[in-house]
């Protein structure tokens, strides 16, 4: 079956949000607005409100939002655990006497490589060479501190990231396809959303009307963005640490670098729930659950 296309300008996720703000001025000029027609009452612009409530919930479903933010966690921190003990894997293997190939080529770069990428699936299948080439030197690694139940932590890491990884794509693939699913809705919506700034437009034609702008799309869009722009993470901790942000939802990973004095500021950070890692001397440090505000400054110290 063909996908009906979207009509909403902008990204997806911002017509929840301009629409709310859409509205607000709706309600404040309602008395324009029916003085142009008696469609436009309060009560229109609630069934519009009730709207919008629906179509937010099919771009942000409450539960399947939950689920993928736990399972994104648990990665994160499978990851972190990963790279310490690919660290202690590999100071057995330099130490170790007798092994069948060297412990350069036992595969821990490439686990470090995946890991550092965010490429699951790769640091999977990069973890169980690394575990194959332990398990055929076990007794060289075994005299070095290794053991039978390091082995077995460091495959049951695979096996959990492993499962995570296909976890995540489901959910993904339902919230994509709870979205492709109600196209006409999403549609529809925007439709009633646009024929009030339209209105606006005609109500207020005047480019210098203070009204103007709150029905003009693009402007809307554009000091939205305005304000997300302005969003921050900033604090102080050790000097020149490194500190990592990622998201349990939208947005991207941020990183950045603590200077001489431990000032550090992330700039235009994507609103929403951050994973935040502090590293120190290459290793992390402490990890923090960081909530970013649309337009606000959050203070994290990593104390």
């Amino acid at each position: 079956m063909a996908v009906i296309p979207l009509r909403n300008r902008g990204k997806l996720d911002e017509l929840s949000p301009m629409a709310k703000f859409v509205l607000t001025s709706y309600y404040k000029n309602q008395l324009d607005f029916a003085g142009f027609s008696d469609k436009y009452t309060v009560a229109h612009g609630d069934d519009i409100e009730l709207e919008r409530k629906v179509i937010d919930a099919l771009i942000n479903p409450v539960q399947l939002t939950s689920e993928l933010k736990m399972i994104t966690q648990r990665i994160y921190t499978n990851q972190v655990i990963v790279a310490s003990s690919i660290d202690f894997l590999e100071g057995y293997a330099k130490r170790a006497i007798g092994l069948t190939i060297a412990s350069k080529d036992f595969g821990f770069g490439d686990v470090r490589t995946s890991n550092n990428s965010g490429d699951i699936e790769g640091v999977v299948k990069n973890i169980r060479t690394v575990a194959k080439n332990a398990a055929n030197n076990m007794a060289a690694l075994v005299a070095q501190g290794y053991s039978a139940a390091k082995q077995t932590y460091l495959i049951g890491l695979a096996d959990a990231l492993e499962t995570d990884n296909a976890g995540q794509n489901s959910k993904m693939d339902d919230r994509h396809k709870l979205v492709s699913e109600n196209h006409v809705a999403i549609n529809n919506f925007w439709d009633s959303i646009n024929d009030l700034c339209e209105v606006g437009k005609i109500l207020y034609k005047d480019k210098t009307n203070e009204n103007r702008p709150q029905y003009v799309v693009t402007t809307v869009l554009a000091r939205m963005r305005s304000d997300a722009a302005k969003t921050a993470i900033i604090g102080s901790v050790a000097p020149k640490a490194r500190l990592e942000f990622k998201p349990l939802g939208a947005g991207r990973k941020r990183v950045a670098k603590a200077g001489p004095k431990g000032d550090y500021a992330v700039k235009g950070i994507t609103p929403g729930e951050y994973q935040g890692t502090l590293i120190v001397k290459g290793k992390p440090n402490v990890v923090k659950h960081v909530v970013v505000e649309v337009g606000g400054h959050v203070v994290e110290n990593f104390a």
